[in-house]
């Protein structure tokens, strides 16, 4: 039957010829407890499988390993899961560097909506691009932030592009509460029980009548 590795005994690996000295089985029993050490160490090593688990310092070192530090998005975060975000997506955001959509991209992982226009879109210079940020959540703004964003902007854009504008809205969200109530009721009178119509059947009968009478008078002929 297999067994975990924290389940093996050491003692169980000596040879048989030397297992029962005591040396050996105190040596085994010392060496037992760094070995469960190590086992518990092991899983430290998986970085990216654990990125979830991952404490602040670490993913700050993930972040300067791809390039995500400073100005390129780590100054922007506003907690570790945007941080954490931005580790897990470093790929598909190196890879699309260089386009809109990339732009686009870090905006969300930021946990900021963005909205691109291009040059033929509004009329501008060829090359140029305008940028507004509809929503930057609950960080706030102030003359560093909008230098950070700018920064941001410049490190994945085109280099052949040149951004015209950079328009920010400020928007707050708050809990809205509603409530309702309704009362009603009816009021029912009865009264006592009357009569209202009388009806009454009877039989009606009729009858008619005729009665002709007719003299004739002969007189003799003259």
């Amino acid at each position: 039957m297999s067994r975990s590795l924290r389940e093996v005994d050491l003692l169980d690996l000596v040879p048989v010829s030397i297992r029962h000295d005591p040396a050996v089985q105190a040596a085994t029993r010392a060496l037992q407890q760094e070995y469960l050490a190590v086992q518990d160490e092991l899983a430290r090593v998986l970085i990216r499988p654990r990125l979830d688990e991952l404490d602040e310092p670490l993913l700050s070192l993930l972040a300067w390993e791809e390039h995500l530090d400073g100005h390129e998005g780590w100054l922007l975060a506003a907690g570790e899961e945007e941080q954490r975000a931005l580790i897990a997506q470093a790929a598909e955001i190196h890879r699309t560097k260089g386009t809109l959509f990339a732009v686009r991209r870090v905006f969300e992982l930021l946990g900021m909506r963005a909205f691109i226009e291009r040059w033929f879109e509004y009329g501008g210079e060829p090359g140029t691009f305008r940028v507004e940020v509809l929503e930057i959540g609950n960080q706030g703004l102030d003359q560093g932030m909008y230098e950070l964003l700018e920064k941001l902007v410049d490190e994945y854009k085109a280099a052949r592009s040149h951004m015209t504008g950079l328009k920010i809205f400020l928007t707050g969200k708050a809990q809205l509460c509603l409530a309702g109530a309704m009362l009603g009721g009816e009021a029912i009178t009865v009264y006592p029980w009357s009569t209202r119509e009388v009806q009454s059947t009877g039989v009606l009968r009729l009858g008619t009548g005729y009665q002709c009478v007719e003299t004739v008078t002969i007189y003799p002929l003259s």
